[in-house]
């Protein structure tokens, strides 16, 4: 027997709401192992001794070890978007009161209704959710090393003006350990000739002597009063950073491992542009087209552009509104996984001629330069669908000839 399960979880419980045999129930589970499987228990001993349970859970996206609770014990989990939920329980709402009952009554409706069933997301295989927690933990990474190479940066203009303050220099170790030792110019000025040819190993000669003369150089940024706690300021920044460089090499380095171990993407990874951050974003994207393919939400040439934002949201009114439609940005993706397309157009624009043809195209009518991107990336996703599919890899001559024999604009000059 089916049972469908309406779930609104925080982060002790879930809420729950189910019907059986006409009649709603509702309840809550603890957030453990033994209270979900204890409830899961109860329903099955309600049942007919030879009526098997058949168990479908629906639950907000968010916290995902919700999703392994209600799955270890049996259960079929839907995802549903966060956001629709909320909506769609103020549409059955017309007070706009909100309890966690009502949200758990709304997502065991869309659990029931055909039309959200098929837009539910699925819960991602164990390939496909280790190489989203490898993206999430590089991007995470990134943006502390960015952060904090920005604020070291900043620390320099402030305290050691004399110095460079932006670009490669801030993240090269030997220039961290030199302003790890000698954060201002007096501070190097006392140190002897050993110590400075010591933190000096690793610079380009060329440039050496430069940087040595900068280092000593006091400008009077620095007030002898204030002289010790800027040390102590600008030595922390030096170690955050040191730390969060070796974070992001530690991340670079699993999500590498994670795309050779699985060998996904492979004729992809061989195109010019494509490197570890892309290659995953497509694998989750193409990976989690394929597990939904089954719906009709999923089984589009563009599925793949849908989960990844790369196919606009178009919004039609009226007559005017249905001749000349607004194409908007599909902001119900994962923020994550929508930097892609921009990655993505932005490197083949940079290194292919038909992407740089389509690029100028596009924006001699108009489109932002972010459109410019997301329309190529769109494009070109069904050539790696081809790609995938026939496990070839990508002729350049053979797609810019059948873009011309199709009549594209800017492809019949290339």
């Amino acid at each position: 027997m089916l049972v469908q399960v309406g779930a609104d979880w925080d982060k002790d419980k879930c809420v729950i709401a189910w019907r059986i045999h006409g009649k709603e129930h509702h309840g809550r589970v603890l957030r453990n192992r033994e209270s979900v499987e204890a409830f899961v228990e109860r329903l099955q001993d309600g049942l007919e001794a030879d009526d098997a349970l058949e168990l479908e859970v629906g639950i907000e996206s968010g916290d995902s070890f919700w999703f392994v609770l209600w799955g270890g014990a049996g259960a079929k989990v839907l995802v549903f978007d966060g956001k629709k939920a909320h909506n769609y329980m103020k549409s059955l709402v017309s007070s706009g009161a909100r309890d966690d009952l009502r949200s758990a009554k709304a997502l065991l409706a869309m659990l029931e209704s055909a039309d959200h069933r098929q837009n539910a997301n699925r819960v991602l295989s164990p390939e496909l959710k280790a190489l989203m927690i490898g993206l999430a933990t590089k991007n995470e990474a990134t943006q502390e090393v960015t952060k904090l190479q920005n604020r070291f940066g900043a620390f320099l203009r402030q305290y050691h003006p004399a110095l460079p303050s932006d670009g490669k220099i801030l993240r090269a170790q030997w220039f961290l350990n030199t302003i790890e030792l000698a954060p201002t110019a007096v501070a190097w000025s006392k140190l002897g000739a050993g110590e400075r040819k010591q933190v000096l190993k690793g610079s380009r000669e060329i440039t050496r002597a430069d940087i040595v003369k900068r280092l000593g150089q006091d400008l009077g940024a620095v007030d002898p009063v204030e002289e010790e706690i800027v040390r102590v300021r600008v030595r922390g920044v030096v170690m955050m950073l040191r730390m969060a460089l070796q974070a992001e090499t530690m991340a670079n380095t699993a999500l590498e491992a994670l795309l050779t171990k699985q060998d996904v993407m492979q004729q992809a990874r061989q195109i010019d542009g494509i490197g570890e951050v892309i290659t995953a974003g497509l694998a989750i994207a193409f990976g989690t087209a394929e597990a939904k393919s089954s719906s009709k939400s999923g089984s589009g040439r563009d599925s793949a552009a849908v989960i990844l934002g790369a196919a606009p949201v178009t919004q039609r009114s009226g007559t005017m509104g249905d001749a000349s439609p607004k194409a908007a940005l599909r902001r119900s993706t994962n923020p994550m996984l929508r930097a892609i397309p921009y990655m993505l157009g932005l490197q083949l624009t940079m290194r292919h001629p038909w992407a740089k043809a389509a690029f100028k195209y596009y924006k001699a009518r108009g489109k932002s330069t972010a459109t410019a991107f997301r329309s190529i990336t769109r494009s070109f996703l069904r050539v790696v669908r081809a790609m995938v599919r026939d496990q070839v890899g990508f002729d350049e001559v053979r797609y810019i000839e059948a873009l011309k024999a199709k009549g594209v604009p800017w492809a019949l000059a290339l």
